[in-house]
């Protein structure tokens, strides 16, 4: 978490610097906000529930799914065509389920909370086909580090004879940074100073999750952005 924050507060800073340089030296920066739909493969580690059953313990689905992913970015246009662009974004994903052991007189309940959290901090070239025109498409690729954290939290009720008799809570996590790689293809519309993008991308990254094997980062996701151009 203290990671996270000040990772937060290093990007809130780098970009104020910029949006102060650019308008200083003049310089052509353009920065703002994305958000958009994100559809990783998720790999191995949504096998991760079949162990439950190989424990016996039934009932068990912690399938995660795509979701929104959201983030900030800033770019250079080094010529008429040609941009560099950083750029960090957060997605999460989460699931939850319940499971049952019984023996007998005995048995057990499962309360299972599982979670996923990435942050990417990725840099791209993009190439612009028309930057003189208001609609402008482009393509582009970059390379990055997609910072990714699991975590497992099982609260286990024991009962005997239909009574509670124990109640307590684990948790275990585990973390991986692997580099990636990311294609980019979009449509950029100019108005003014703003400048409003739709975007499609893919992802190539594993993390490697320990405990809970693969994490396959790699997958499409679909981004819309509004940014603010510096002159």
């Amino acid at each position: 978490m203290k990671r996270k924050i000040v990772r937060l507060i290093a990007s809130g800073t780098l970009i104020f610097l910029l949006s102060f340089a650019t308008e200083a030296t003049g310089t052509d920066w353009s920065i703002g906000g994305v958000a958009g739909y994100y559809s990783p493969n998720f790999g191995e580690i949504n096998d991760f529930d079949e162990r439950y059953e190989s424990w016996d313990i039934y009932g068990v689905d912690l399938t995660f799914k795509a979701g929104t992913i959201f983030g900030i970015t800033a770019a250079y246009d080094i010529s008429p065509n040609s941009r560099l662009r950083g750029e960090i974004n957060s997605f999460a994903a989460e699931a939850n389920d319940i499971g049952y052991w019984s023996s007998g007189p005995y048995g057990e309940v499962f309360d299972i909370d599982f979670q996923l959290t990435m942050t990417s901090l990725v840099f791209s070239g993009v190439y612009r086909f028309s930057p003189e025109e208001p609609l402008s498409p482009y393509v582009g690729a970059g390379v990055g580090q997609f910072s990714t954290k699991v975590k497992l939290i099982e609260e286990r009720r024991s009962y005997e004879y239909g009574s509670l008799e124990d109640t307590y809570t684990t948790s275990v996590s585990q973390s991986d940074t692997p580099i990636g790689f990311q294609l980019l293809g979009g449509v950029e519309y100019s108005i003014e100073n703003f400048l409003l993008v739709t975007e499609i991308k893919y992802t190539i990254a594993k993390a490697d999750m320990a405990l809970f094997k693969t994490a396959d980062l790699s997958g499409f996701s679909i981004i819309l952005g509004a940014l603010f151009k510096f002159f």
